[in-house]
């Protein structure tokens, strides 16, 4: 049975999921490949595939939270829910950017980060925008 949530709630276990739960999967598979390919592939290779597989689980982490959000919440402020989903995401993605590119400052790390986290936030962006979109137009 689905329940009526605020849009802190939603935001929460929109940002949680998407951004901590399902990626955190991911980081562990990184770990696994970074252990077993680093010697065989040099560092740049073995980054670009943890890097990958992150981005898998990220696109599937927004999946899911949108499929649990879906099945288990009733939105009561689906437009709310976007705009705050969105502008947390962004400001966490923002702050994460900055860590990156601060730890390593030169110019090939930045233009990494950049379409890394551009690729992350796209990822983010259109199944949100799309899913909270539907849930506007399906209210009375």
């Amino acid at each position: 049975m689905k329940k009526e949530r605020s849009v802190f709630n939603v935001v929460t276990t929109h940002i949680l999921t998407t951004s901590v739960v399902i990626p955190f999967f991911g980081l562990l598979i990184g770990y696994m490949i970074n252990k077993s390919l680093s010697t065989t592939l040099n560092q740049t290779e073995v980054l670009l595939i943890k890097d990958i597989v992150f981005i898998i689980f990220f696109f599937f982490g927004v999946r899911y939270s949108l499929s649990y959000i879906d099945k288990t919440i009733t939105v009561k402020d689906p437009k709310n829910s976007l705009r705050f989903s969105l502008i947390v995401f962004g400001l966490l993605m923002v702050m994460i950017f900055f860590l990156n590119v601060l730890a390593y400052p030169n110019t090939l790390n930045t233009i990494y980060n950049i379409a890394f986290f551009g690729i992350i936030f796209i990822l983010f962006y259109i199944p949100t925008k799309r899913y909270f979109t539907n849930l506007l137009s399906t209210l009375p």
